[in-house]
């Protein structure tokens, strides 16, 4: 039997999630992490893909993405990759389309994380729904004993994802089909060429589990990877059209460590551009209120004329715990930061450039959630 479609199964998800929540049937939810980044929104869809077309009969496996549907533009190179394989984002399952709470209340939840393997504080109380992980991040220790788990260090959750989906086509012949759709296919690819930096080794991100999923996936469909990863980049660094404020919202997570609220903005764009936008001098002050942030880290990346980052620390409370913690990020951090002087700057803000360009978000929001859990 042909294996089902992608578009077909991602065109049917809002009706078959109103159906069981209407009929009280039990759903299994393939969540992403809250940034809602391209590796999340496609490691969730071709996962939940995946276990759809192994699941029994009458079984329910939605993929939610974990924002609120309003936000989804902001995710620039996920709507370009929608668009270029003519996927409609409409079909897509938001935070907003679905209470989880309510499932979870009622029993009839079960959670599988992708991109991520603690929930966020808001989220928190789902953990005993949890039971399978499948992450690319330090791992947590977060959830329930017997959690299936695959928390390895390699560069994208969707090389995790792709190395199933061969699995699954060498075991059944009747499933290989849906490995090698291009649509399919495309959308995996494309998360792994993003995460790992077009496969580049030298920016510390790429491991060969990430090389042997895209060399899988490339002899399966006819994409230029080079090419693919060329407009990924540039429709992720549009930001034109967006605000200071969208900045703040495109890439963001949050943490919480012994009541200390830390949101952390990855921003493709340097301080200096970053501070033009004519709301950048109040955005801070709308994301920390209406959060209930005690402190807001932005990290900037930019790819001219050479690869670089940059780092601003905002403390936004009277928290005077805090105060150790820029000290602490310059002198043990191994960020190798120095200061910097974009011009606008945040009252009370302080920026640095981050010589250890090969340190991501995945290395400073851990290592500060680190330093909280020490005060």
């Amino acid at each position: 039997m042909a294996a089902p479609a992608l578009d077909a199964y991602l065109g049917s998800l809002q009706a078959v999630l109103q159906e069981s929540c209407a009929e009280g049937k039990p759903v299994t939810v393939v969540l992403g992490n809250e940034s809602a980044d391209l590796d999340s929104i496609v490691s969730a869809l071709t996962y939940a893909f995946l276990l759809h077309t192994k699941a029994s009969s009458g079984s329910t496996v939605v993929p939610v993405v974990n924002i609120a549907r309003e936000d989804f533009v902001l995710r620039t190179e996920t709507v370009f990759i929608f668009k270029r394989l003519k996927l409609d984002p409409q079909g897509l399952v938001f935070i907003d389309d679905v209470n989880l709470a309510e499932l979870h209340a009622e029993q009839r939840l079960e959670l599988v994380l992708v991109d991520h393997n603690r929930l966020g504080p808001q989220q928190a109380a789902l953990e005993p729904a949890i039971i399978e992980i499948l992450d690319h991040h330090d791992d947590q220790g977060a959830y329930p004993s017997g959690t299936a788990c695959d928390i390895r260090p390699v560069g994208s959750t969707t090389t995790l994802v792709t190395e199933r989906a061969l699995a699954a086509a060498a075991e059944d012949d009747s499933a290989s089909t849906f490995v090698v759709q291009l649509k399919y296919a495309a959308l995996l690819l494309s998360g792994i060429l993003v995460d790992t930096v077009n496969l580049d080794s030298s920016k510390g991100r790429c491991t060969e589990p990430d090389v042997a999923a895209a060399k899988a996936l490339t002899a399966l469909i006819d994409i230029d990877n080079t090419e693919l990863f060329q407009q990924l980049q540039t429709a992720k660094g549009d930001i034109g059209t967006l605000s200071a404020g969208d900045l703040l919202r495109k890439d963001y997570k949050q943490i919480e460590v012994n009541g200390i609220v830390v949101g952390f903005a990855s921003v493709v764009a340097p301080l200096a551009t970053f501070f033009q936008k004519p709301d950048a001098e109040e955005a801070h002050l709308k994301l920390c209120a209406r959060l209930k942030l005690d402190a807001l880290v932005v990290m900037t990346t930019c790819h001219s004329p050479t690869f670089s980052r940059e780092l601003l620390v905002y403390i936004a409370s009277e928290n005077t715990k805090l105060s150790s913690v820029v000290p602490s990020l310059v002198s043990d951090g191994g960020l190798e930061l120095t200061p910097l002087e974009p011009g606008r700057l945040w009252p009370t803000a302080q920026a640095f450039n981050q010589g250890a360009t090969k340190k991501s978000r995945k290395v400073v929001l851990p290592l500060i959630s680190d330093l909280l859990s020490k005060m």
